[in-house]
């Protein structure tokens, strides 16, 4: 931001603030004070960028109606996770907020960009708002909308900020928000500080268009000096060094791709590619008269631990209590915990080992003991989620007779 900190011995500047906090412990509650806010990050967003610059404030409800898009090419600028956090974490901040109806601890904080609002700060919160507000779950105590602050782009001096004030800022912000702490907010990753950065590259093309032409040495020369600009990457050891070096190159991977939001549920998503087997979670008597199983799953691994650990103990258990056949049909994404996925290349990869791991466990099923080749349970049907932007949902359907995959079109 082009602009130079506020000169707040002016009592009304500082009153505006003042009351603005005030505001905030009033409607909210006292945790939810950036002033004086336990978690560090959040009283720099506050002291550091919005004071410092003067920037004009809002405390209203947020509307998912008026949030940026997944999709908008400018949308990374303000969730700036590699993977997926703000599901994961959305999840868990539904149960909290509208299952057990606790309070609102911590603010949204937005940012009016063209006719959207951006969040740096909060989109496990705005997750679990909309889901809330799909299932029409709301409650009492949030049926109006969490509470946001937003930033509204004006400023005590100068001109309004520019769109590309606006991302930059927001970027800026929104990595002080990913820095790691003992609670709340999990721990930054290098895909994440990888993504990070490349999304600092796209908004420095936006500001200097000759850079477009820098060969990939100029291109880890400014992230380096970048980097060095976040205490924990400013210091000339070799670990230090690698670990720019590593982050940079992922950063300028054509292949590295931002975390894809699913707001359809199960149902939705599987319909789509098979109407005429309708997803259902259905009790153990319903599988067993029906000979269907449906399940979810995150692929935790390259070898087949999922398939061991998770998919065939539960297959076998319901094939015991089956007279008939039994098909399983899985909704899978890669990833479990601890791990994530940036790259487009890598997520084909995992998709094909996945197809892989379960052939054999079917093919296995074939070649068993005579009298129980008719009932062995066996995968027949795979979606798999779209998990990152640029990539897509893919189904597939066993073929029994030939042992292979059929890919479903359309």
């Amino acid at each position: 931001m082009n602009s130079k900190s506020i000169n707040l011995s002016n009592k009304r500047i500082t009153k505006y603030y003042e009351k603005l906090d005030e505001e905030i412990v009033q409607k909210v509650g006292p945790n939810a004070s950036l002033a004086i806010n336990d978690d560090e990050r959040l009283r720099r967003i506050w002291s550091d960028c919005i004071v410092a610059s003067g920037l004009k404030c809002r405390l209203v409800r947020a509307d998912s109606a008026t949030a940026l898009e997944h999709d908008h090419k400018h949308y990374r600028c303000f969730q700036t996770r590699a993977d997926n956090v703000a599901q994961s974490r959305g999840e868990e901040l539904y149960e909290r907020l509208y299952d057990m109806d606790e309070d609102q601890d911590d603010l949204l904080i937005g940012w009016l960009y063209q006719d959207y609002v951006g969040y740096s700060v909060g989109n496990g919160r705005l997750w679990a708002q909309k889901k809330a507000e799909r299932l029409n779950k709301l409650g009492i105590k949030h049926e109006k909308g969490l509470w946001a602050l937003l930033i509204t782009g004006e400023r005590f001096n100068g001109p309004p900020l520019s769109d590309l004030d606006i991302i930059q800022t927001a970027l800026q912000i929104g990595g002080w928000s990913n820095q790691e702490r003992g609670d709340a907010v999990g721990k930054e990753s290098e895909d994440d500080v990888s993504f990070r950065m490349q999304t600092s590259w796209i908004t420095a093309l936006l500001d200097d268009t000759k850079k477009n032409g820098w060969d990939i040495n100029q291109k880890m020369s400014w992230g380096h000096k970048e980097l060095r600009k976040e205490d924990k990457y400013d210091s000339d050891t070799s670990q230090t060094k690698a670990a720019r070096t590593r982050i940079l190159k992922k950063a300028f991977d054509d292949n590295i791709a931002q975390a894809h939001v699913d707001e359809e549920d199960r149902a939705t998503i599987w319909d789509r590619h098979f109407p005429d087997v309708p997803w259902e979670d259905l009790a153990d008597a319903q599988i067993i008269k029906k000979g269907w199983w449906f399940a979810g799953h995150k692929w935790a691994a390259t070898d087949d631990q999922t398939m061991k650990l998770s998919v065939l103990p539960k297959l076998i258990r319901q094939y015991n209590k089956a007279d008939a056949p039994l098909e399983a049909n899985l909704l899978l994404s890669y990833g479990g915990k601890g791990r994530s996925i940036s790259s487009l290349e890598k997520l084909q990869e995992q998709r094909k080992s996945i197809l892989e791991q379960i052939k054999g466990w079917n093919v296995r099923g074939e070649d068993a003991i005579s009298d129980m080749i008719e009932h062995l349970p066996i995968v027949k049907r795979v979606v798999f989620r779209t998990q990152l932007i640029g990539a897509s949902e893919e189904a597939y359907e066993w073929n029994n007779h030939k042992n292979v995959w059929r890919k479903i079109e359309g």
